[in-house]
């Protein structure tokens, strides 16, 4: 079978079949030592030697390759407070090794403690989970100047849940349309969405000493009316904080280059008084001088913009952190994107709410990040001379706390701990790992209309394929169902999960791992994981409306991993590579690990598993898949 010869000490080498059986022809008498207990067996001759390895490999095939039809329960009957531990302190041996920091002010990783209430995850869309596409909201957006269209969020005004009816949406206050304090929020047809709107908002008006904005690009649409509107609300605000906002462009998907934010913080503070200009409704204000006032108010706010990215390089901020002073926190996959994230057929995604003494130290990376960028955001706005913030001792929260290990990356500038991290956590894995993410592998039009693209691996693919060959660990992945560089996921499914099986082939050869009767290698091995496409509910393949459509198919954004049910990485650092900035945290805890699994990882498993891959021939030996235009390809 599938004996295999493994490099986890204590335990001695296990040899494959073949080579065990030349063994057998060397020996006449001697012990044979299994396991970590030190079993000993002894054999006086060769036949009995050879007839006990062959009863013992048939027996070990059976075992581990019905593996692949086994169903995990919730959660994780391994995950103890002892793998969390074992687990922070593997993460926290790598990260600290071999670190590339040079010059930089501020290693790219801290150990801490994260605080998390009830309500931490930031997940969206919320509540699809198990229902069907023809009865999620739909149709929410409108125009100005159409009925009961608010000018702002272009959603529609109501009153009572019936004025949404036809929308499969509810009337709820968005918390994000006020934009000065005594407002009251205008209540709107609202999709789980626009939730996401209120959490980014809630942090942000939160500061009343400092704020930070980190993010990839510029707040596209209702994400920018949101940011207007919190930003003006904290001008007009009795404590006024400074505010720092750090980008990478004004949109995605176009050069840096070609795609400098010149002049966009003086965009910002113009729409922030044209603002105050007008009341809730959009209709122009009468009081003159309190206008005349605001707008002075938000002259003096002290607010600066930075852009990052690495001259003549690939590299760019794609870390998505919200900080309000020093006490609260956002951090995770969210980018301030809209349609993304607020229309019919949204992209999943995650992140998470924190507090305690881990929000000084992401602000402290934050720190080393706007040391890396400069100004051309703000041109032709006078400077404010906010630099990097002063670092506050950490504050006592009465919520609980979990042991946490923040791991950045500085991509071009320095060190990149996020990868050590990813790395070890999936290396010291023992049970299970649960990977839910956008893609597996990168896939990069370099001359696309003569179909060549740049494929590569993540850093910590060969810990992933030693996981699984050499631990055994169950792995399960769930991957964006979308195939389109301009969408959500640059490798389908398909060909993602044909490349992963081609890895693990590769080094099951390595390791002379032999597959069981009637089933070739190529097969065997497919049968050691799981790999689904993005699902909301059993069955739904695509979004409701033209399933002709690439955005008919479901997108996926999260970046989360989750080992022994005891320890999990959660951040903007997406598995397959990119040499970018990211951050992300390492939480390791028996609690707020089933916390994710049971009100995340549990619920995309269960509407995903049902369409998971298939492993086709067990005969066959190629590794082979169809790609989206039909056509067979082998890898």
């Amino acid at each position: 079978m599938n004996l295999r010869q493994r490099n986890k000490k204590p335990r001695k080498l296990m040899y494959s079949l073949i080579n065990l059986s030349k063994e057998a022809g060397k020996l006449n008498s001697s012990f044979l030592t299994t396991g970590t207990g030190g079993l000993q067996l002894k054999i006086f001759t060769k036949q009995r030697l050879s007839t006990i390895l062959l009863f013992t490999t048939l027996l070990s095939c059976k075992h581990v390759s019905d593996r692949g039809s086994e169903t995990l329960s919730t959660g994780s009957s391994s995950a103890t407070e002892d793998r969390s531990e074992a687990l922070h302190k593997a993460v926290l041996k790598a990260v600290t090794e071999n670190q590339e920091n040079g010059n930089l002010k501020v290693p790219a990783w801290f150990e801490s403690k994260v605080a998390l209430d009830t309500n931490w995850i930031v997940q969206s869309p919320d509540g699809y989970w198990g229902k069907s596409a023809s009865s999620l909201p739909k149709d929410l957006g409108c125009a100005i100047g159409d009925e009961n269209c608010d000018p702002q969020f272009l959603r529609r005004l109501c009153s009572t849940d019936s004025d949404c009816k036809q929308f499969n949406a509810a009337c709820k206050p968005l918390e994000s349309s006020i934009y000065e304090s005594g407002q009251k929020a205008k209540t709107m047809c609202l999709g789980s969405g626009d939730s996401l709107l209120d959490r980014f908002y809630n942090v942000i008006v939160s500061g009343e000493r400092e704020v930070d904005i980190t993010t990839l690009s510029l707040p596209m649409n209702r994400f920018y009316e949101m940011t207007v509107n919190a930003l003006t609300r904290l001008a007009l605000s009795q404590n006024v904080p400074s505010v720092r906002i750090l980008l990478s462009g004004v949109k995605t998907h176009s050069l840096n280059i070609l795609n400098l934010p010149s002049g966009l913080l003086p965009k910002l503070v113009v729409d922030m008084k044209a603002r105050v200009a007008k009341d809730q409704a959009g209709n122009l204000r009468t009081d003159t001088a309190q206008v005349i006032q605001d707008q002075k108010a938000i002259d003096n706010l002290q607010i600066e913009m930075k852009y990052l990215s690495k001259p003549l390089s690939l590299s760019w901020n794609h870390a998505k952190i919200i900080i309000a002073d020093q006490k609260l926190a956002i951090q995770g996959g969210h980018n301030f994107y809209d349609p993304d994230y607020l229309e019919d057929r949204p992209v999943f995604d995650l992140s998470m709410e924190f507090s305690g003494e881990a929000v000084p130290k992401v602000t402290n990376f934050v720190n080393q990040l706007w040391e890396f960028a400069d100004l051309y955001a703000a041109k032709n706005v006078p400077s404010k001379n906010i630099g990097s913030r002063k670092i506050m001792g950490p504050t006592v929260s009465n919520l609980p706390s979990y042991p946490a290990i923040g791991v950045g990356r500085f991509g071009g500038y320095g060190d990149n701990p996020s990868d050590r991290a990813f790395k070890a956590l999936l290396f010291n894995a023992k049970h299970t790992i649960d990977i839910a993410q956008e893609d597996i592998y990168s896939r990069i039009p370099v001359l696309a209309s003569l179909g060549a693209y740049k494929i590569t691996e993540s850093v910590a693919l060969p810990e992933l394929v030693s996981a699984v060959l050499d631990h055994q660990v169950r792995l399960r992945i769930v991957q964006s169902d979308q195939e389109s560089f301009e969408g959500y996921g640059m490798m389908g499914l398909a060909e993602g999960h044909a490349r992963l099986v081609k890895a693990l082939l590769e080094g099951a050869k390595k390791r002379n791992v032999v597959a069981p009767p009637g089933e070739s290698l190529r097969y065997y091995v497919c049968t050691l994981f799981e790999h689904a496409p993005w699902r909301f509910n059993k069955g739904q393949d695509r979004w409701a409306g033209d399933r002709s459509l690439d955005v008919s198919k479901i997108g996926s954004h999260p970046k989360l991993i989750i080992v022994d049910g005891s320890s999990f990485y959660l951040g903007s650092h997406n598995f397959y590579p990119a040499s970018l900035q990211e951050f992300g945290f390492v939480i390791s805890s028996v609690k707020a690990t089933a916390d994710i699994q049971k009100n995340y990882w549990d619920k995309v498993w269960w509407a995903s598993s049902p369409d998971k891959a298939d492993c086709g021939d067990k005969s066959d030996e190629s590794v082979t898949y169809v790609d989206k235009q039909g056509k067979k390809q082998t890898i």
